[in-house]
């Protein structure tokens, strides 16, 4: 078994602090001087020389030579054979010698005052942490300091609160271990940290308390309840948003997106309670956010048969206007059918559009045809491409283009400029082509070369063989 269940850097980790976006900044710049070894197994001395061995080469491939702070996870360790000691011991020695700071995450006590027993010296400066978060905040801290940067909050008075802001909020101040927000309770309020921090703490069945994240200066606190409306929750744990891009394997348009939420291990609500209490916020706050819970699993699944929804119900006919008429009928009556939820009658929100029209008399006058026309100013609108930005792992691609307050709006557009062959000068775009605002439909669905209106909605709480027969 490989000792090395995985090796990551500061791209792919981080701590749950709350850091400020100039601390962040510091960090993503330092990101590959950090490295994270998670352990797994019964480590003995063939193991443990492997670990040193991949070290070693990964330190020779770096181009900015040692790292700044190294973890090591032992999570999933199962124990150290006594000869491992001082191999470790060693490895521990080599690193701090080329400047690394050593943290090692969730030792078991025994095993930690055994180590430290055999190697006093070489294991005196490693930094201990009960988690691995725990110890990403001390590798933090330590590059935030190689850095120069000073991490400390600052005194109350460096933080003013706006006007606008001191009429709505009130100053408080807390002793530490206070309890500031409790788990369950009504979302009547939002807060601000000036100075210190708020450590959010989970505490289950058992009377366990686990850290969640902790917030430092200038982090907000109970947006999310407040403008949800929803009671303080504890059950989220991390969540990722992608707009413009959505799991499956179809076009994406550019106002959708998905939103994937991993939830805790240990949680007082269910999964369905969770989507339930957020469906219902959001019909509430935000009646025209189309939206629909799907959980990862099922999804697929559903993809695999071909259908993205268990149920599913097609209009075909040559009038879309009236299949679009029907499916709204459909819909409500759908709503009315216990176990059905997220009931879409197949009707896309329309997407405005600015139309471009050409004069081609004007145009032939001044020498040029419609799309030479069109090309002259399809930079401005669409972009050209300008190269490629690396950002960590990935090329994105840059492309140029006028600001979007040219490209949504018609008399600036009217004065983009169009080289016409005759006299080889700049004529104003306007007076070749007029713009007309509309609104259009995002989608236009077809099978089998017809026009389609597709309902759908997912089943909850009932079997799908109930709701069929409703």
């Amino acid at each position: 078994v490989d000792p090395i269940r995985l090796a990551s850097s500061g791209h792919d980790v981080r701590s749950r602090v709350e850091r400020r976006p100039d601390e962040v900044a510091v960090l993503r710049g330092r990101a590959e001087r950090l490295a994270v070894f998670h352990l797994q197994g019964y480590l003995f001395f063939g193991s443990i020389t492997s670990i040193e061995d991949r070290i070693l080469a990964l330190t020779d491939e770096r181009d900015g030579g040692a790292f700044d702070a190294v973890v090591f996870d032992f999570s999933a360790v199962t124990g150290i054979d006594t000869s491992g000691y001082d191999l470790i011991g060693q490895m521990v020695q080599h690193l701090t010698s080329e400047g690394a700071h050593i943290v090692m995450s969730a030792v078991d006590r025994d095993l930690r005052d055994a180590l430290v027993t055999a190697e006093p010296v070489s294991l005196s400066e490693v930094t201990w942490a009960a988690s691995l978060d725990e110890a990403l905040e001390a590798t933090e801290l330590v590059q935030l300091q190689l850095a120069g940067f000073d991490s400390g909050d600052p005194d109350v008075e460096s933080i003013e609160l706006s006007t606008a802001l001191t009429d709505v909020f009130e100053r408080r101040v807390f002793e530490s271990g206070q309890v500031v927000i409790e788990q369950g309770s009504k979302s009547d309020g939002m807060f601000i940290v000036l100075d210190g921090t708020m450590t959010a703490l989970q505490v289950d069945a058992t009377g366990k308390r686990q850290r969640l994240r902790r917030f430092g200066r200038a982090a907000t606190v109970g947006e999310i309840g407040l403008i949800l409306g929803v009671a303080r929750t504890a059950e989220i744990e991390a969540t990722s948003r992608r707009t413009g891009a959505e799991l499956g394997l179809f076009a994406t348009e550019q106002n959708r997106g998905d939103m994937v939420v991993r939830m805790r291990t240990r949680r007082d609500a269910s999964t369905e309670d969770v989507i339930g209490r957020v469906r219902d916020s959001i019909t509430a706050t935000m009646p025209r956010l189309r939206v629909e819970f799907v959980q990862i699993l099922s999804d697929v699944i559903n993809d695999l048969a071909g259908a993205a929804k268990p149920v599913e119900i097609k209009l075909f006919g040559p009038d879309l206007l009236a299949l679009e008429r029907y499916g709204k009928v459909l819909a409500t009556d759908l709503g009315k059918v216990e176990g059905l939820e997220d009931v879409y009658d197949g009707n896309a929100e329309p997407s405005a559009e600015l139309s471009m029209a050409i004069d081609r008399v004007e145009a032939t006058r001044l020498g040029v045809t419609p799309e030479q026309v069109a090309t002259s100013v399809s930079g401005a609108l669409l972009g050209v491409p300008a190269g490629e930005l690396r950002l960590d792992d990935r090329a994105i691609a840059v492309r140029v283009r006028s600001p979007d307050a040219v490209r949504f709006d018609a008399a600036a557009l009217a004065s983009l400029p169009v080289i016409t062959m005759a006299g080889r000068s700049a004529t104003p775009l306007g007076a070749v082509a007029s713009f007309t605002p509309q609104t259009v439909r995002a989608e236009l669905l077809r099978e089998n070369q017809q026009q389609l209106v597709q309902l759908t909605a997912d089943v909850a709480e009932r079997s799908l063989g109930d709701v069929m027969r409703d």
